[in-house]
């Protein structure tokens, strides 16, 4: 992966949902279930399933956030997970409903602990199954149309100039010098709008990340090429911003089509197309209007765009233009929306959406493999630094204290939390600023991000919150031996992660 240009991205919230849940939940279970006095084998048998569930809820969140995952899946994996937790507290309610006030043992906390726990995590998981389930069905309508407009396109576009070109061959004897000026005419017509169609084919099958684009240039390519074509049209390209959006780079094609379509079914002389640009919304959001006095778009091609519906039946008539914008709008992230009559019920305004380039997006869109990678380095780091932890400094009943309980059990679990979440902090610093085959550079930047975890999480976050649970401490407390296990956790996870990356 190279260096990436993009700009400040904000993580998702629906994974953040997700993780101040378990978190919320997981806080409970600990403070609320769990007995200092526990032997470790009813720890491991009890309560330690119901917290590494918990913990593994959170970090899940954390790494939804900061995923490439459509926000609106995110939105719905964790509005199953709400719906989950609610459900069961609904449940709970009601069943003390009858008792209340209600005086709870420490076996029914645990209990209900435990219930909301596994609630939010079966809501989750029906979240996933569902989202993934919704992304099917999208993926193959869009893959549908697709082939629907190829198809179309191919069969009125190509086979019928063909057929044209054939007769008007079979009509001159098939002899090239009994061919009159006129019949040359209709051929190079039709051979040139076979050649466009095959462009057209060409980018609709073409797989392209968005890039940044000169929108006022995509804007005056397209207004020249159809003032080239249909003379009689009057386009207004004079109020165009200069601003960078996140396109393709046939993004003048799509312009192109909408004002050939504004143009040639305009029924005024001359037929007149205004574009108004809006480029100032605080959300980062370019909007381009494109408006004209023609009679308005008929009902079908109105669907097209409102309701994302491809008309059964063909009707080459009115073109295939704002079937192939919606395609290319699809892959770049694009909107379409529509407004007709636009006054005196007449006229038509198409207004597209467009990122700038330079807008924050919805998501740090971190590849999946990268989070794989990352949650996997971030366990074998902290079981490494666990071990010496344990066995060298005796400390891993300190973790556990942050969560008000002194138990090395309690620890190694937390522990583990607090190594994958600080490894998906570092996918999402690193995964477009880093090449995944720049080992060495990964391993030394992990061995520096261990160092801050030791000054900024152990050697002051740590030692204030273990004041906040009563136990006290220096702050900040930056010891010795705690920065010699930090940089050999981030050394440790930077060299497994760049690792897996490159297998």
């Amino acid at each position: 992966m190279s260096i990436s240009d993009s700009t400040v991205s904000r993580p998702d919230i629906g994974g953040l949902v997700v993780a101040a849940v378990g978190f919320g939940l997981t806080r409970y279970t600990v403070l609320e279930s769990l007995r200092p006095d526990a032997s470790l084998v009813s720890f491991l048998v009890s309560e330690a399933p119901v917290l590494v569930a918990g913990f593994g809820l959170t970090a899940f969140g954390v790494g939804l956030a900061i995923s490439a995952r459509d926000p609106g899946h995110s939105r719905l994996i964790a509005g199953w997970c709400l719906l989950g937790t609610a459900g069961m507290g609904a449940v709970i309610t009601l069943t003390y409903a009858a008792d209340w006030p209600v005086v709870l043992s420490t076996s029914e906390s645990q209990l209900i602990a435990n219930a909301l726990v596994g609630a939010a995590v079966g809501g989750t998981l029906i979240g996933i199954r569902s989202a993934t389930a919704r992304r099917h069905r999208q993926d193959v309508t869009r893959k549908a149309d697709r082939l629907t407009v190829l198809n179309r396109l191919l069969r009125h576009e190509v086979l019928n100039k063909v057929n044209v070109i054939a007769g008007y061959a079979t009509t001159n004897g098939g002899s090239v010098g009994d061919a009159t000026p006129d019949a040359w005419a209709v051929v190079r017509q039709n051979a040139d709008a076979i050649d466009e169609t095959i462009e057209n084919v060409g980018m609709l099958t073409e797989s392209t990340d968005p890039q940044p684009v000169d929108l006022a240039a995509s804007i005056r390519t397209a207004a020249e090429a159809v003032q080239d074509t249909h003379p009689s049209g009057v386009v207004d390209t004079e109020s165009i911003p200069d601003v960078m959006v996140r396109g393709s780079p046939h993004l003048h094609v799509l312009f192109e089509h909408l004002l050939e379509n504004a143009v040639v079914h305009g029924d005024r002389e001359p037929p007149t197309v205004r574009i108004r640009v809006e480029a100032d919304d605080p959300s980062g959001a370019v909007r381009i209007h494109l408006v004209d006095d023609g009679p308005g778009l008929p009902m079908a091609q109105q669907r097209l765009i409102r309701d994302r519906v491809t008309p059964e039946e063909d009707d080459p008539q009115v073109g295939f233009g704002l079937a192939i914008v919606r395609l290319m709008l699809d892959d770049i992230g694009g909107e379409l929306a529509v407004e007709t009559p636009v006054e005196d019920d007449r006229g038509t305004a198409l207004t597209v959406t467009l990122p700038r380039s330079d807008a924050p997006t919805n998501q740090f869109g971190v590849a999946a493999d990268h989070l794989r990678c990352g949650a996997v380095a971030g366990v074998v780091a902290g079981a490494a630094m666990g071990l010496v932890t344990q066995f060298v400094a005796g400390r891993m009943a300190v973790i556990g204290a942050l969560y008000g309980v002194g138990n090395v059990a309690v620890g190694w679990v937390t522990h583990q939390y607090h190594s994958v979440f600080f490894a998906f902090l570092f996918v999402a610093a690193t995964a477009s600023r880093v090449r995944d085959d720049d080992a060495r550079r990964l391993t030394a930047l992990g061995a520096g991000y261990g160092a801050l975890l030791w000054f900024v999480a152990a050697g002051i976050v740590m030692p204030l919150w273990l004041r906040v649970v009563g136990i006290p401490a220096p702050v900040p407390n930056l010891g010795l031996s705690s920065l010699v296990n930090h940089l050999f956790w981030g050394t440790v996870f930077g060299g497994v992660y760049a690792w897996l990356l490159r297998r």
